[in-house]
């Protein structure tokens, strides 16, 4: 379904924002979050490439994404209208 071009604005905008999210995080933070969420890692697989434990890097990730949730919800509300 193509976007209108309103759409098309805000999920730029979102995204844009979430890059910036990104950026605020701690890199240990950071790292696990990108792997597993964008480039299609598993905790098991990050684990072994980092030396970390899984639930060390479980730990970061609940962590990035409870900062990502609240760095976000202003945005997400904006752009919802919730």
């Amino acid at each position: 379904v193509p976007q209108t071009p309103e759409e098309e604005y805000l999920n730029i905008l979102l995204w844009e924002e979430l890059g910036q999210a990104l950026s605020e995080l701690p890199p240990p933070q950071r790292e696990v979050f990108e792997k597993t969420e964008f480039e299609g890692y598993t905790m098991k697989a990050l684990a072994e490439e980092t030396g970390d434990s899984v639930q060390a890097l479980l730990s970061r990730k609940h962590k990035a994404v409870r900062f990502l949730r609240s760095r976000l919800k202003d945005i997400y509300e904006a752009l919802t209208g919730q």
